[in-house]
């Protein structure tokens, strides 16, 4: 019998899978047979089914991520009590088979699963619904993979293991000496935070201005993904020791912890909303073409993603620079 907090998740994702289905099925109609503006029988039951899959797909994306942020707190606040040695999500991940790449694959599936919702409520600002087949054919994209990753997850966590026991912080140590090793580059500095810093602006500067082509959209999108690539890069080498004042320590999860006042969350939380709302940059971009409403969308995402840097980047250097006024030096030497 699965531990409480696994068995809910797998709830959520078995109920986000069936009404996923559901409105595959009606989008598999729609992107085949979509005709906007026709007053034919077929087209108006077409309109019907459009929204039935909607629908469905709206509750199925809030299922999928409500099971993952069940998921993120049951690894992070849950489990560690129940598996031996751990003491933070790490070390409950090593326990579940390949759990760090459901994580990644959790949130390509919700990107996915964002890009089709964006699509979706763009289309129904108009009654023609001119962006109705692209949604469609987005949706059942983003389904096949939300529903690989359902499957994926579900064969993980079955085979928890609560038994033996994990390195965990051993773990993390072990990798902080290996890449501390003269000539290894794998630890970001102060050249790596001023890099984030820059590019930071830059993206705020053009998403606060907004792209002007759909390919100028693509390319912040892109930019915006190395930009959360690099943030997270610096927050667990140069920013994370000063929230838990603790050296050599690269492990991302501890900001989780109440004892770090839950940080973790608006942390990466931000990042996620950074790079989602790039997403739906571009795609509100690429649709203006289709949908004139859906410049104020774009408008919308672009200060999102701004935002979204602008508190990342706030949380994540205010103990820096408490410390530096505190004591008049830098812990990591920047």
């Amino acid at each position: 019998m699965p531990h409480p907090a696994i068995a809910a998740v797998l709830a959520a994702d078995l109920l986000s899978s069936v009404a996923l289905l559901a409105a595959m099925a009606g989008a598999l109609s729609v992107a085949a047979g979509w005709s906007p503006g026709a007053a034919t029988p077929v087209q108006l039951r077409l309109e019907r089914i459009a929204e039935e899959a909607s629908i469905a797909g709206r509750a199925a994306l809030a299922l999928s991520a409500g099971a993952g942020l069940l998921l993120v707190v049951s690894v992070n606040h849950v489990l560690p009590a129940l598996v031996p040695g751990a003491m933070c999500g790490l070390g409950v991940l090593e326990a579940i088979p390949g759990g760090t790449g459901v994580l990644g694959l959790r949130v390509a599936a919700l990107a996915g699963l964002w890009a089709w919702w964006v699509l979706d409520s763009l289309d129904r600002r108009d009654e023609l619904g001119p962006l109705a087949p692209w949604a469609a054919r987005a949706l059942l994209a983003a389904g096949a993979l939300c529903l690989v990753a359902a499957l994926r997850t579900g064969a993980a966590l079955v085979e928890t293991d609560l038994h033996s026991p994990v390195s965990c912080c051993a773990a993390v140590i072990d990798l902080s000496r290996a890449t501390a090793a003269p000539g290894v580059l794998w630890i970001a500095g102060g050249w790596h935070l001023a890099a984030m810093l820059v590019l930071g602006a830059a993206i705020s500067w053009m998403a606060l201005r907004g792209p002007k082509s759909p390919r100028t959209a693509l390319v912040l999108a892109v930019a915006v993904v190395c930009w959360a690539v690099l943030a997270e890069w610096v927050l667990l080498d140069v920013c994370a020791p000063y929230h838990y004042g603790l050296l050599g320590h690269r492990c991302p999860f501890f900001l989780f912890l109440p004892d770090h006042h839950f940080i973790g969350y608006l942390l990466h939380g931000t990042v996620l909303l950074a790079a989602f709302e790039s997403m739906a940059l571009a795609v509100a971009t690429a649709s203006r073409t289709h949908l004139g409403k859906a410049t104020n969308r774009a408008q919308r995402a672009g200060s999102l993603v701004a935002a979204g840097i602008l508190i990342h980047t706030f949380a994540s250097l205010l103990p820096i620079a408490v410390f530096r006024l505190w004591t008049g030096a830098f812990m990591t030497g920047l």
